[in-house]
């Protein structure tokens, strides 16, 4: 859901100052310690939460997609057979799994809310964990009701700036929150290729895990060898996008890709000064990345366990990496429609089609709609709290 946050730092829209501002009202060398003072610091907070990343509109819309792909997967796996009469299983599942599978999801919750704490921390910035748990919360919410998950990271750097944490250190926080989740992913997906269990892959999800290694390897390399050297690709970048066919010239000097430049080497310099000020907060947001998908990873396990199927927990953990990189690149608000069409193909060899229907709605509702649940409760009473109340003397 933090990808979102990459696609807000190069249009520079919906969650605060483009690259160009942050740098002229952020000008200050981090390295140099020295605070912006305090009217500095309260008009740039003020100008960065002046808009709101979300409306009751666009939620509204997002709402009526969430559920209506959600209704039309659910569908089409009844009309596949996939669901059959299975549901009275629900009525004899035992209390402590659905407790087990509560605290899961508010377990991530918190452990996300900590891991942009440590990072922000980690890159000079202070910020409470409420406000963090809050942020994390609008993250999971908004990526749940846009397309392709793209408005979590917006509403992520709005709660935070709306905290006080300075614009370029909310998206560079958040954007190694994103970073650590790609190493889990690129991990992941190493592991589907290398360990077989007996039933193995498909072979369409054999190209499908290899490609991802390839994408999240070119992002972890890219990010990474721009560290020691922050310019490294300021022009090279242009350069090299200019030379590709038909659209190369105009995309090399559009404005994105410019402010995509000027970004990366922002997030170059403050990640120098934090691995060498604040090494164990950066490598401890990285673990807290690999605890959140093993906890998401390990729902699957306790739903499996409650349902009375035995399941090795290494071929669970296996099928749930599967499982969540396809849920990643998912274009549907929140994977909508296929994480249920999808979970039903990968989970086949553990999960008999009389079970699945009990299994797939505990998996969505402990993953996902909870998440989704609290996220949207912490965030109204950000906003009901901060409703401006009428005057009683212009009664």
């Amino acid at each position: 859901m933090v990808r979102g946050v990459v696609n807000t730092w190069i249009s520079g829209a919906d969650a605060g100052p483009t690259p160009e501002a942050i740098s002229r009202h952020d000008a200050k060398p981090f390295a140099s310690g020295v605070p912006l003072s305090k009217a500095t610091e309260k008009s740039n907070v003020e100008t960065q939460v002046s808009t709101s990343p979300w409306n009751r509109k666009r939620i509204l819309h997002g709402v009526q997609f969430f559920v209506g792909l959600t209704v039309l997967g659910f569908l089409v796996l009844f009309m596949r057979g996939k669901l059959g009469s299975s549901f009275a299983a629900l009525r004899h599942l035992s209390p402590e799994i659905i407790l087990i599978g509560i605290a899961q999801g508010l377990l991530d919750m918190g452990m996300g809310g900590l891991r942009i704490q440590v990072l922000v921390q980690a890159f000079g910035g202070q910020v409470r964990l409420r406000n963090c748990v809050v942020a994390n919360g609008g993250n999971i919410l908004l990526g749940g009701l846009t397309p392709s998950q793209t408005g979590g990271g917006a509403a992520q750097l709005y709660v935070l700036m709306r905290a006080g944490v300075r614009a370029r250190v909310a998206i560079v926080a958040s954007l190694v929150s994103w970073l650590g989740t790609i190493l889990v992913f690129l991990i992941a997906g190493i592991s589907l290729l290398v360990w077989e269990p007996d039933h193995g892959l498909h072979g369409s999800y054999r190209v499908f895990s290899g490609a991802t290694v390839a994408i999240f390897s070119t992002i972890a390399a890219v990010f990474l060898l721009a560290i020691p050297k922050p310019t490294l690709y300021r022009g090279r970048l242009r350069a090299l996008l200019a030379v590709l066919p038909i659209w190369g010239k105009s995309v090399s000097q559009s404005r994105q890709v410019r402010r995509f430049e000027i970004g990366l080497s922002h997030y170059a310099r403050l990640m120098r000064v934090a691995i060498r000020q604040h090494p164990g907060r950066v490598v401890g947001g990285f673990l807290l990345s690999g605890l959140i998908y093993l906890n998401k990873f390990l729902v699957a396990y306790v739903i499996l366990h409650g349902l009375g199927l035995a399941a090795p927990l290494a071929e669970v953990l296996y099928l749930q990496e599967l499982q969540y990189l396809v849920v990643y690149f998912a274009p549907t608000p929140g994977a909508s429609g296929l994480a249920e069409l999808s979970a039903a193909e990968i989970m086949r060899s553990l999960v008999p089609a009389s079970e699945f229907g009990p299994y797939v709605i505990l998996w969505r509702t402990f993953t996902l709609y909870l998440p989704m649940l609290f996220g949207g409760v912490l965030l109204a009473r950000i906003f009901l709290r901060s409703t401006p109340k009428p005057d009683a003397s212009s009664v």
